[in-house]
């Protein structure tokens, strides 16, 4: 679970493959935020406020637009389910654990182009190759809806 920088808002993750913007205000229905393919095992908001990074035990990190509630794309992929994951102060930069036992950086911002360019999908330093088909499918359909919305 974390707190929106202004304290209106929380976002937490569920066994459900989803997370949830719940308003601590008006106490409507929450925002689902719909992507991942396992349990979000952690949530955190940036410092900024704009975006919410989400890590699961499919291996990946999601960053979703606070304001359309729409997944921007999958910054990092691990090896094993991830544990935990946090903003750096300047909001530029995810960091994430995984069981796979490393902690790593994450750029924040997708370039789509760059992860649709010929060829395995690049930046995904730590697939492994029993899930690399489908991590590279997840992918690619979070860089084709990301393209979509920004059309």
């Amino acid at each position: 679970m974390a707190w929106s920088p202004d304290g209106r808002f929380v976002v937490t993750g569920s066994a459900d493959r989803t997370a949830r913007i719940w308003s601590v205000v008006s106490g409507d229905e929450p925002a689902v935020l719909v992507g991942h393919d396992d349990r979000v095992h952690a949530v955190a908001w940036s410092p900024d406020g704009t975006r919410i990074a989400t890590a699961s035990y499919d291996r990946t990190v999601r960053i979703w637009d606070t304001r359309s509630r729409t997944e921007i794309g999958v910054v990092g992929v691990h090896r094993d389910r991830l544990t935990c994951v946090a903003w750096t102060a300047d909001s530029r930069s995810v960091i994430t654990g995984s069981y796979d036992g490393t902690v790593r950086v994450w750029k924040a911002e997708v370039d789509l182009d760059e992860l649709m360019g010929p060829g395995p999908v690049p930046g995904l330093p730590c697939v492994d190759t029993r899930g690399t088909s489908r991590t590279h499918a997840a992918t690619r359909r979070s860089v084709e809806r990301a393209r979509r919305l920004r059309a």
